[in-house]
């Protein structure tokens, strides 16, 4: 084996920094480093070593329970299909899928399961709403490479997307113009580069919008639909193929796959029983995804739960902190993770659905100035964290409010 003898820094490309070791017997090898100073290789994963659990999926029962096949078998082997056609280059008549249905109808888990019966030694690069043109992969580190780009919920890069006052002018989410800058790169520097995203239905005309250039890449496959009737003979037999593998939530039946497995109604009883802190970081957690930031780093959430939410403790007191967050993480409510661009902690929604129908009272709907009262003073909190990127996204948020927008800035 080649024995390292001198290591040599240097720097392409802006900000690409690259670390040549040479070997005695002149090979050389190049790792590449991001912004954060993390091997670009760490930012990828093996399709094979994908874990349900790392997704928004819900609980760990929710993500690992028994794939069922049967209910959607047609959809399942269109996707699998469309993968095989995408990887070949005697086809490449689309770059990719695009799976659509409505919240919890199962995209993402569709997606998994397909990615490892097809490409299970491609490499996957999952990209972000709040990552920047920093997070593009160099051209150097993708040359030679056969890469998925995963894009969950698409609709989340969209929902700013307005006209001026005027009407006269298109003012795009920026987040949209990165997400273009990032496939285009793919597709051209990668070996192969395929594009795997959902997309709820009920966003499905504003994203196509905004994002009309990527639809066109991609095969649509929807997600079929089942009567919410339990009785229903097509609703009854899948609820009877999913009773087979393991505990289910048929009360919670509302016509989605997700519904037999997420517990919702039983979350929201959790929710409702826990501490006013601990509630309360849950509030705030909804309340800067309605402001579009998507992460929720632990200095974020200090400061909202006490500038908006009234729980100065949070803020200034660690062990009240951590009392609050813990039975968060114990009842899988959230994931706490390090973020690898920021070295930050977060704190993870285990499943976007869990702010709209588990953190039911807020805001509260008999109080209708609520929301923009909490948004403005969000707005504050976020002045003196200098956060730009939270107020860029606040910003955006104030386009489509009643409420005046403010001087962010």
């Amino acid at each position: 084996m080649p024995v390292a003898v001198q290591i040599e820094n240097s720097a392409v490309g802006g900000d690409l920094r690259i670390k040549k070791i040479q070997y005695i017997d002149q090979q050389t090898t190049q790792i590449f480093y991001d912004k954060a100073g993390v091997d670009w290789n760490k930012r990828l994963t093996l399709v094979s070593d994908l874990r349900p659990e790392s997704f928004k999926l819900g609980d760990t029962d929710a993500a690992t329970f028994p794939y069922i096949i049967t209910p959607i078998e047609d959809t399942y082997n269109r996707v699998v299909q469309a993968l095989y056609e995408a990887s070949d280059e005697a086809h490449w008549a689309k770059h990719g899928i695009l799976v659509l249905g409505e919240s919890n109808a199962g995209k993402t888990r569709l997606v998994l399961e397909a990615l490892s019966v097809t490409l299970p030694s491609w490499s996957v690069f999952r990209w972000r709403p709040d990552y920047t043109k920093d997070d593009i992969p160099p051209v150097e580190f993708l040359s030679g490479k056969r890469i998925v780009l995963f894009i969950d919920d698409l609709q989340d890069y969209t929902v700013a997307q307005t006209r001026d006052t005027t009407s006269q002018f298109l003012i795009a989410d920026p987040r949209t113009m990165i997400l273009r800058t990032l496939v285009e790169t793919l597709l051209q520097a990668a070996l192969r580069a395929i594009i795997v995203s959902t997309c709820r239905t009920e966003n499905q005309l504003q994203a196509q919008a905004a994002l009309g250039w990527l639809f066109v890449q991609l095969m649509e496959v929807s997600v079929p639909d089942f009567s919410v009737n339990a009785q229903d003979a097509k609703a009854a037999q899948t609820i009877a193929e999913f009773q087979k593998r393991g505990p289910i939530h048929i009360e919670d039946w509302d016509g989605t796959l997700g519904s037999l497995v997420l517990g919702l109604s039983t979350k929201n009883s959790q929710y409702l029983a826990l501490p006013p802190p601990t509630a309360k970081v849950l509030r705030a957690m909804k309340l800067l995804s309605l402001a579009n930031t998507t992460v929720h780093t632990e200095r974020r959430l200090r400061a909202v739960c006490a500038g908006v939410f009234a729980e100065k403790r949070l803020l200034h007191d660690e062990h009240i902190w951590q009392e609050a967050v813990r039975p968060l993480i114990d009842i899988q409510f959230v994931k706490e993770e390090l973020d690898e661009s920021s070295w930050e902690t977060v704190l993870i929604i285990r499943k976007d659905t869990y702010f709209e129908q588990v953190v039911t009272d807020y805001p509260q709907l008999h109080r209708p100035h609520q929301l923009d009262r909490d948004l403005m003073q969000l707005r504050n909190v976020l002045m003196e964290l200098k956060d730009v990127q939270a107020l860029l996204g606040l910003s955006l948020c104030f386009m489509f409010s009643m409420t005046p927008s403010p001087n962010l800035f």
